[in-house]
Order: C-alpha cells, then structure tokens, then sequence
C-alpha cells in the first residue's frame, strides 16, 4: 500500500523481495493472489486498503489545502501594513513580503531547479562515469550490474523511484556494490581454508 501498486507485484521483483516458488505457488492456490500478465495481484485489494488513485486524490487535496493557506498566509493583513483609515502611517515598517532592496540578492536566485523523473529510458553509462568506476569501485563489473540497477528502479512505484539526479543515484548504487565485493572478497579465503580442511 505504501508503494501505491494497487496490490501488484511484478514478478521479476519477487526475487528481491525474497518470494519463493512454493509460498508464491500456495498463495495463487488458495485465490489469495491471482497471476495476471507476468504480475500477481492480490485478491480484493480495494475492498481493505486505500487505491493508488484515492490517496493520490487525498495528497492533491492536502496539497491544495496547503497552497491555499500558505498564499493566505502571504497578504499582509491591515495590523501589520500599520494602515489607519486606508493611510499608512509614515514610521510603518516595510512589508514583509517585498524584497528589502538593500540586501544582496541570494546567487541562487532565478536559477531553475531541476526537475525529478522516473529513470531515463535507454539509460547507459558513459566514458565519464566508466572512469569514474574505474577509479572509484574496481572491484564492480559496472556493465553487468547495469541491468540489475535499471529493473530496480523501473520496479520502484511512487515518489521513491523519482529522482534529480540519475547519475548521482547510481554512482551510490556502484559503491554499494563495491562494499559487496569487498565484504565477499574478505570471507572468500576463509570459506577456502575450512573448505581445504574439510577435505583433508
């Protein structure tokens, strides 16, 4: 219900979710999910949860309620103008809402700011992020664990699965690979060894 998917599950996410084949196999046997079109869907989801539809209706609702309050909360009332009879007063402070004009102007000012986005369609590594792997995580076979970190994300519904800056993402992802590896490369020779006196 969280992840907005309306009782869905893709099936290539069961994996990650650490599904297996016989619970899935008893849960479609009892009618308590249903395959449907490489996903599996859960009996009578709307009947006891929320739809992804009505929580988005309730959130764009909650929304507007706050844009209402917070543009209310932007016009000065007359209290603070420190207007008597439609004249302000001549030692009034000026309005909190105007720009003090001798203040700097932040840097930042006018500069758009980047927009959120599912995961680009076609999204590839380029020679720049290749050498930053190199350099950054060579223990990670990047081309290989393309795919995986694409299906991820694809994979993830909502507002979790947008982000601003793709390339950021997977460097973090790289670098949790890199831990992996490294993890498994520091228990390999131990596995070795007692592996070695076993067979003795």
């Amino acid at each position: 219900m969280a992840h907005l998917t309306d009782g869905v599950i893709p099936s290539f996410a069961l994996p990650v979710l650490g599904a297996k084949r016989r619970y899935i196999d008893e849960l479609v046997g009892v009618s308590l999910w249903i395959a449907d079109d490489g996903a599996y869907r859960f009996h009578d989801w709307e009947k006891y949860q929320p739809t992804r539809e009505s929580v988005e209706a309730d959130r764009d609702a909650a929304a507007e309620r706050k844009r209402r309050s917070r543009e209310k909360s932007r016009q000065p009332s007359r209290r603070d103008m420190n207007v008597t009879d439609g004249v302000q007063s001549p030692d009034a402070a000026p309005s909190p809402t105007r720009p003090d004009p001798t203040r700097p102007t932040p840097s930042n000012e006018g500069v758009p700011r980047k927009r959120a986005s599912r995961i680009p369609e076609g999204f590839a590594i380029t020679d720049d992020m290749r050498s930053w792997a190199r350099a950054e995580v060579p223990l990670v076979n990047v081309d290989a664990k393309l795919a995986e970190f694409v299906d991820y994300w694809v994979a993830v519904p909502g507002q979790k699965g947008v982000k601003t800056d793709w390339i950021s993402t997977w460097r973090n992802g790289m670098r949790k690979q890199q831990q992996f590896a490294e993890r498994d490369r520091a228990t390999r020779p131990a596995q070795v060894d007692r592996d070695a006196w076993m067979n003795a």
